[in-house]
């Protein structure tokens, strides 16, 4: 694919994304009211679950240990069908009190302990850390193999490209900027974020 063209197709999945984003705030009442509609839009956005890991990690290790895989799924598939009221609970204990994150929750539990909240804060930044950095790493070589197939199959030197060539910090600035704009302007316990969860959910 010629790279103006995946530009262009990059620019406009983007832009389509924000703007499903302003519609879901703007038309945030019409799932505050109906149970069934937030019920879907949540189901459809836990799907970002599976993401760069499924694409790059599952299937590999699928390829390469079989069934090994599987527990990764198991897991959060098994929270929800079994442990939902337990779930239940916790959010309802997170509206009673207040609390915005889960350093917030672990703070309240333990007399809201400053100290406790920096330490679960602290600790939630570096487990999502390379996260978020295999996220981008995905998109990057995605992009890459995208635009410069069939002369690569999968780029080895990507770590060696320059900042303002590299896809991924473009992708990081992007989502900086709609998590901004759809995450963080008010930071609320009782908000939902509904445009930020259709943009997800699509």
């Amino acid at each position: 694919m010629p790279l103006s063209l995946a530009l262009v197709v990059l620019g406009a999945y983007v832009a389509l994304l924000f703007v499903l984003a302003a519609w879901g705030d703007a038309h945030a009442a019409r799932f505050d009211r109906s149970a069934r509609r937030r019920a879907i839009l949540y189901t459809l956005a836990l799907a970002v679950y599976c993401t760069s890991w499924t694409f790059y990690g599952a299937v590999g290790e699928a390829a390469r240990a079989g069934w090994d895989y599987l527990p990764i799924y198991l897991g959060p598939a098994l929270v929800f069908l079994l442990g939902f009221p337990i779930i239940r609970r916790l959010v309802a204990l997170g509206r009673e009190h207040d609390t915005s994150s889960i350093a917030d929750f672990l703070s309240l539990r333990y007399g809201k302990s400053a100290a406790v909240g920096a330490l679960a804060t602290l600790a939630l930044l570096l487990a999502l850390i390379p996260y978020i950095a295999l996220q981008l790493k995905a998109v990057s070589t995605s992009f890459t193999v995208l635009i410069q197939y069939p002369e690569i199959v999968m780029p080895r030197n990507l770590g060696r490209v320059p900042l303002f060539q590299d896809t991924a910090f473009f992708v990081a600035l992007i989502m900086a900027l709609f998590s901004i704009l759809f995450g963080t302007r008010h930071i609320d316990a009782s908000e939902h974020h509904e445009g930020m969860v259709v943009a997800i959910a699509f």
